[in-house]
């Protein structure tokens, strides 16, 4: 396994800062399409997300489903990491191969606090999935 990958899952910050010494490649992807920032923000690995952002991670990339990390931290319901990765252009109202936005995950998973931050970073209520199903 990658050494970024299994730094994110691990919570290594260590091995991350070596990884990053070694200029290994921080958008490595594992078999399932996922890089160490969609694990960091899936593990709610927050000092991990922040220094993986830091140094340039790719926020975009999307995994074999479609999620991309701010899929993973909307999922998570954790404000702060969304916050980030929308600062650092992450698109609030991207959507995975069956038209999940990260609101819609938010919602799923029951987090208020989660979901009102994506309403102020401008995630659209209204958008539907494939099966048209909305907030």
């Amino acid at each position: 396994m990658d050494g970024f990958l299994l730094a994110a899952k691990t919570d290594d910050i260590d091995e991350i800062l070596g990884q990053v010494a070694a200029k290994a490649d921080i958008n490595a992807l594992g078999s399932d399409g996922r890089n160490a920032l969609h694990w960091a923000c899936a593990l709610n690995r927050s000092t991990v997300v922040h220094i993986l952002v830091k140094k340039g991670a790719n926020i975009s990339q999307k995994d074999r489903d479609g999620w991309t990390p701010l899929h993973w931290a909307s999922r998570m319901g954790n404000p702060d990491v969304v916050r980030l990765l929308v600062k650092h252009g992450a698109d609030v109202n991207a959507k995975d191969i069956w038209g999940t936005t990260p609101l819609m995950l938010t919602v799923l998973g029951k987090s208020k606090t989660g979901a009102q931050c994506l309403l102020e970073l401008g995630a659209n209520i209204n958008a539907r999935n494939v099966r048209s199903d909305s907030c």
